[in-house]
This record gives C-alpha cells, structure tokens and sequence, in this order.
C-alpha cells in the first residue's frame, strides 16, 4: 500500500497544478492521509466537493474543459484510494 499510495499522490498532485478550486483541498486532504482510518472520510468528503463543482461545470459546458478532465482523473484516483483503503 505505501508504494501505490505515493505514486498516486504523485499523480495526484501532477493534475492538481493551477487550479484554484475548493474541491482541490479536499482531494488533496484525501490523497495525503496516511490514518487508513480517516482515509474513507476524506475521500468521501472530496468526492462531494467535486460532484459539487461538477454540477457548476454542467451549467456552463464552455467553461472547465481542462478542469473537467482533471476532475475524471481526481475520481479515478479516489476510487482507487477507496479500494486500497478497503483491503485488509
């Protein structure tokens, strides 16, 4: 788990880059928890922030294309985090 954890942190933290969005901290708090306790929490938190922007993003389909992708990688990665955080 410590090795996938710091390659998709790494990933993470690659599509990250410029945004200034209110869902970034929350996914960032997700990526970067260690506690594999608190871990479901923050990934739960960070989905809703970005299911939140998502729903901003979907009013105005000719902003955010570069940020919608960046969300579709974000919602991969948690998944991921999830399923990790899930296994014995």
């Amino acid at each position: 788990m410590q090795r996938s954890l710091y390659l998709l942190i790494g990933v993470g933290q690659f599509y990250l880059g410029g945004m200034k969005y209110e869902w970034k901290k929350f996914y960032r708090a997700a990526i970067l928890e260690s506690d594999l306790r608190k871990l479901p929490k923050r990934v739960a938190d960070a989905r809703v922030a970005i299911l939140e922007r998502s729903r901003k993003l979907t009013d105005s389909p000719a902003v955010g294309g570069d940020e919608r992708d960046s969300i579709v990688r974000a919602l991969h990665i948690l998944s991921l985090l999830d399923e990790g955080a899930r296994k014995p």
